[in-house]
Formats: structure tokens, sequence, C-alpha cells
């Protein structure tokens, strides 16, 4: 996780060296930095989160306070260019989100009782097609399930059935 110096110190203001706190962001701040990126644009931006103009430039301005950072040049003729530190944020950013979505899809899956995991314990005598079986109806089409397989004598599968 990206940490980024505190703003107030004990120090007159100034962070101390080796202090660091966590930025307050939310994901709809995430979303206006790659929609900035994207369409080099504070405005188009704005208007494809269904935001005004000022709104975005105010938030905009509020995220770079908060990282401390100098994300964006502005220049009226060729629009939004992303700094060196834009480009460190953004990467993180498109991640994050990434990763909101994807935790969004395996809830979703989960409530709908499409996903999740399976851990499956089986003895060696079980043959090999009606294991294939078993498993083809445990998962079907259940994409976003999962599935472990261990394969023991009873004793040992009833032994790590109780440890888990």
């Amino acid at each position: 996780m990206t940490r980024v110096p505190t703003s107030k110190a004990q120090n007159g203001g100034e962070p101390r060296p080796g202090h660091w706190s966590v930025p307050k962001l939310r994901p709809r701040d995430l979303e206006l930095l790659v929609a900035v990126h994207e369409h080099r644009s504070i405005t188009a931006a704005a208007l494809q989160l269904g935001l005004t103009q000022p709104a975005a430039s105010r938030a905009l301005k509020d995220i770079e306070q908060s990282l401390r950072a100098h994300l964006f040049e502005r220049d009226r003729t060729k629009g939004m260019n992303v700094t060196p530190a834009g480009a460190l944020v953004l990467t993180r950013a498109r991640s994050l989100l990434a990763d909101l979505r994807s935790m969004a899809m395996e809830l979703e899956a989960h409530r709908a009782g499409t996903g999740g995991h399976v851990r499956l314990g089986i003895i060696p005598f079980v043959p090999g097609p009606l294991i294939e079986n078993l498993i083809s109806e445990l998962i079907g089409d259940r994409h976003r399930m999962s599935l472990s397989l261990t394969e023991g004598p009873t004793t040992q599968l009833l032994d790590d059935l109780r440890m888990q």
C-alpha cells in the first residue's frame, strides 16, 4: 500500500522523517484520476463520471493535496499531461480499481451460489471417471468456483477435516 508523509507533525507542520500515513482516497477519486488521464481533460472526465467540471477540479486538487504530489501538468493547448508521480499513482489506481471490481464479482458469485471454494477428500480406491463426474457436477457452470482435491486414507482425511 502506498504511504505518504503526514501533513501535520509536531515539528512546525512538517512531516517527521520516517512518519507516514495512508492517504484517504475513495474509489471515486481513483476513477477520476484514470478518467482525467484517459481524456486528458477534466471537463471530459467530469462528464464521464457525472460530475460538474468545478467539482472534478476541486476533487483533483484535494487528491493532489492528500497525496502531497503534483499528478498532472495543466496545459490549455495540450490538455492534462501526467507527471512522473502521477504515472506512479495511476498504475496503483488502475490496480486498485481492478481489485475492487474483482472483489465485487466474487461476492456476487458467492451470493448467487456460483462461486467459492470446495475442498474434496477422496480415498485412493475411487475410480478416476467417478472423480471426473463428481468434479463436473460440483463445478458445472460455476466458473468462479475453485476446487482442492486431496487423496488419502479415511483417517487422514478426517484428521484434515477436523483441523479446518
